[in-house]
């Protein structure tokens, strides 16, 4: 998407405590039509981390509310028709929430769905993710095989590519959890 000056500037007010920098940033893409890899060398950022942000100003633009969450998932045609029409009104009338909630539920039990989300990951750590060599994905995708022991057989792999790492993993996952999110 791109943006002409007085368009960009037109959605300040909608940026909120987004810092200047940031800001000019945005604006190098959107505005300038830079390479995100470039602008995030030019502001000391990574092209996910500018990524992030232009996705942000983005969402501003289309007048989406703050509180809400991108969700993103792969469905059978018919399903995704039926989800594309419930978005479509609740982004139409968003007092209409519990309503789109509900079928979305029945939706969800009827069929099984595999559900892609969204997630503002700090900088950090994807500066963690390059200390290992490793993709912020690649990260992710193993804690969430590991904490839910995501066998994947050489024989029969999973379909979305989950594998646990191993046991030991499994076991510090389960750990982790217990302690930081556990009941007492």
């Amino acid at each position: 998407m791109r943006f002409t000056e007085d368009q960009f500037t037109a959605l300040r007010s909608r940026l909120g405590r987004m810092r200047p920098a940031t800001i000019e940033a945005a604006r190098a893409v959107l505005v300038g039509g830079q390479d995100q890899a470039e602008v995030g060398r030019q502001y000391g950022l990574t092209r996910q981390r500018i990524h992030q942000i232009v996705a942000r100003v983005e969402a501003a633009a289309a007048g989406v509310p703050k509180s809400w969450t991108k969700v993103e998932c792969w469905l059978p045609p018919e399903v995704a028709a039926e989800v594309q029409c419930l978005a479509e009104r609740i982004a139409s009338d968003p007092s209409d929430a519990d309503v789109v909630a509900h079928a979305l539920n029945q939706l969800s039990n009827e069929r099984e769905i595999s559900m892609k989300m969204q997630l503002d990951v700090p900088a950090e750590f994807f500066d963690l993710a390059e200390r290992y060599g490793l993709d912020v994905e690649d990260i992710l995708r193993g804690f969430i095989a590991d904490a839910c022991r995501l066998d994947s057989p050489v024989d029969s792999p999973r379909a979305d590519g989950y594998c646990s790492n191993g046991s030991d993993e499994e076991m510090l996952a389960e750990d982790y959890l217990e302690r930081a999110y556990g009941q007492d």
